[in-house]
């Protein structure tokens, strides 16, 4: 889940952390702008921060939570839908947000690219421990 929540954040400039230890024991830590996404002739997942090669499973991105949308983000959240209930604008994820409902929106597709944009955790991948909690102004829109 986290390798195709990642590649389609690549347009976006997701930042990452990564925490790890070389074959010496030394710990590596670094934090960027995630660059890309490759899977190796074995099958292994790497993610490049900053130019150098890190496995998926050493980096979290760093995500928005749901429920830290701003109220003109959540102005613009409600444009894409066609739908009017209110919003569990805590939630952790897209599904809990819409409290159950179904989205029916013509712009699918330009509310997916939105939250990427946004870095908005849709997933709740932070909950699972699959990515960090951005701190407040990493992302500035």
């Amino acid at each position: 889940m986290l390798l195709k929540d990642l590649c389609a954040r690549l347009p976006y400039g997701v930042k990452g952390k990564v925490e790890t230890t070389d074959g010496n024991g030394k710990e590596i830590k670094d934090e960027g702008v995630i660059n890309s996404v490759f899977i190796n002739e074995h099958g292994a997942a790497y993610i490049c921060i900053e130019g150098m090669e890190y496995e998926l499973d050493d980096v979290k991105p760093y995500l928005r939570p749901m429920g830290s949308m701003t109220e003109e983000e959540k102005c613009q959240f409600r444009d894409f839908v066609d739908w009017d209930y209110d919003c569990n604008w805590k939630a952790n994820t897209l599904e809990e947000l819409l409290n159950g409902n179904r989205i029916i929106s013509r712009y699918v597709f330009e509310l997916f690219d939105w939250l990427n944009a946004c870095h908005f955790d849709y997933r709740g991948l932070i909950p699972m421990g699959l990515a960090l909690e951005a701190p407040e102004g990493m992302y500035i829109n």
